[in-house]
């Protein structure tokens, strides 16, 4: 016992004296550990917390050394102390003016708070992480909890506004990189493999030579039509988009009389058509989904013989298992759509072509 104190009263001497490159050492084993060695991060943050006051850690290293404390506080479960020093970071980082890393921070806090379930604080951490925010790969964290804090809450409009911020920002930042990855191919190309391809081409004997040309003839066929079809289904999804707009436009300036507002089931059960989001077929039933119901109403019926009873101007069959409802459509690519209610469905190639001639048609009437 006698030799521990001495050992912990020696430490405690060599971090009183600790120079500042030794806490940035300190501070990089921390977060390294944290990443393939949860336990050792673990360890040397008991040992700091044992040998060196906390104000004695230099201003200018803080604001990192205790984000990776947190950071690892967080991993090992132990909350209340990952709060402790995510707070301590952001004071650190507020004291020392540093502001680009402050939404990281509040987020890393929100974070914590999304773990141990208080939603409401998250939320109000996650708010100002998002103001803070300088550039998109900050924003894309923050919006997936920001949508995970508010589904919890059951507010799943915020939920669902969130969600779609997300995926669109996802998809940017996936296309950014594909850019970035297809412009350094070829440059890589050009100044790596061009003279070296140009020399073993010269070396080889005419056959292959024209086996090559063929290949690379055939290679950059194949890429032209990818790209042509990507390009043509983008522009597509676009133009759907864009008539399903004018569609809802027209639904809401055209009034029809005449047009049918129940449905009378075969078990007697009537159905209000302007809440009939979609019919999905389940076996020898089907399913109607309504706007305000969370579960679907059954009918011994098929899909085939209920779109005879449904308005032709506002239902379409989309897949062989779906009807929906073009009134709900919100978002259409070129395999699914989503519904106001955030609900995705598969969009067959079979009956995508009659969705295109419906919303063609009610754009140019």
């Amino acid at each position: 016992m006698k030799a521990q104190r001495c050992t912990i009263r020696n430490q405690s001497l060599f971090f009183e004296g600790i120079p500042m490159f030794q806490f940035q050492l300190i501070t990089n084993r921390i977060g390294n550990f944290n990443n393939f060695d949860k336990d050792k991060s673990v360890k040397l943050i008991e040992d700091f917390e044992n040998t060196t006051p906390i104000d004695s850690v230099p201003k200018a290293i803080r604001a990192s050394l205790f984000n990776n404390m947190g950071q690892t506080m967080v991993r090992s479960e132990k909350f209340d102390k990952a709060l402790f020093y995510n707070f301590e970071s952001l004071k650190a980082k507020k004291e020392t003016g540093v502001t680009f890393g402050l939404a990281n921070q509040y987020n890393n806090i929100a974070d914590v708070y999304i773990k141990t379930e208080d939603y409401p604080l998250a939320i109000s951490y996650l708010d100002s992480a998002l103001t803070l925010a300088s550039n998109n790969r900050q924003k894309f964290q923050i919006l997936k909890n920001l949508q995970l804090a508010h589904k919890e809450t059951e507010n799943f409009e915020k939920s669902l506004e969130y969600a779609n911020s997300y995926i669109a920002l996802k998809d940017s930042l996936n296309e950014v990189l594909t850019q970035k990855e297809i412009a350094s191919l070829g440059i890589e190309y050009d100044s790596k493999t061009k003279d070296a391809f140009i020399y073993k081409l010269k070396n080889l004997s005419t056959t292959y030579k024209i086996t090559i040309v063929i290949l690379v003839l055939l290679s950059l066929v194949v890429l032209a039509v990818f790209y042509k079809k990507s390009k043509s289904a983008k522009l597509e999804v676009v133009q759907l988009q864009e008539e399903l707009e004018h569609f809802k436009e027209n639904q809401i300036q055209t009034e029809e009389p005449s047009k049918p507002q129940k449905l009378v089931l075969n078990n007697k059960r009537i159905i209000n058509l302007e809440e009939l989001l979609y019919i999905k077929s389940s076996g020898h039933y089907i399913e109607f989904h309504l706007e305000n119901d969370t579960q679907p109403e059954l009918d011994r019926n098929s899909l085939s013989k209920i779109l005879e009873e449904l308005p032709k101007d506002s239902f379409i069959r989309i897949h062989k298992s779906y009807i929906v409802n073009m009134e709900y459509i919100k978002i259409i690519n070129s395999k699914e759509l989503m519904l106001t209610n955030g609900v995705w469905l598969n969009l067959s190639r079979t009956y995508k072509d009659e969705l295109k001639a419906k919303l063609h048609l009610q754009d140019e009437s």
